[in-house]
């Protein structure tokens, strides 16, 4: 009966043990894509040549993000590009990774062209006012918003052969 005993508690002690293993987790690429944020937002990150690729599974925690109005000192830039950044929104990257992702799993030609980066610079182009707005200046948050919108409505539809910003008059 002793023999029993303890072996009843020894497989409940193993199943609580599982248990709290079993609980909820933030998902590894939420970890990565968090602190590649903040390390961005902080003028930490180690590289202003290299911009992070992810898996498509980390743009809707990119997309979280896509409103953030916090300043990104000399982010990173294509290093084909001689245009300078000195600073663009945590939005605006956000949004500029996550046409990376989308560049990196459509195979797009456009992708090769820019050495893996959806264009020169995460500043997008508004051709009705054909002006590419810099952080700060008139028109640059509405150019955020419209984008942020136009990527979540991308997201949410599935159609990820699609240009998120087709129709809405902006450009990477």
């Amino acid at each position: 009966m002793g023999g029993l005993v303890r072996l009843v508690w020894a497989a409940v002690f193993f199943a609580m043990v599982l248990l709290a293993g079993c609980g909820k987790r933030e998902p590894q690429y939420r970890r990565e894509v968090n602190a590649y944020i903040e390390a961005l937002a902080e003028g930490t990150y180690k590289s202003q040549m290299e911009m992070k690729l992810f898996e498509p599974q980390a743009i809707p925690v990119l997309l979280d993000y896509a409103d953030d109005e916090r300043a990104i000192p000399f982010p990173p830039v294509n290093p084909l590009s001689s245009y300078i950044v000195s600073s663009c929104s945590v939005g605006m990257f956000a949004l500029w990774t996550i046409e990376g992702i989308r560049l990196a799993q459509d195979g797009s030609d456009d992708k090769k062209s820019f050495m893996g980066y959806p264009s020169l610079v995460p500043l997008l182009w508004d051709q009705e006012r054909e002006r590419r707005p810099e952080f700060g200046e008139d028109g640059y948050e509405e150019i955020q918003k419209r984008a942020a919108a136009a990527y979540r409505n991308w997201w949410k539809s599935g159609s990820f052969g699609r240009d998120p910003l087709s129709g809405t008059g902006l450009c990477w």
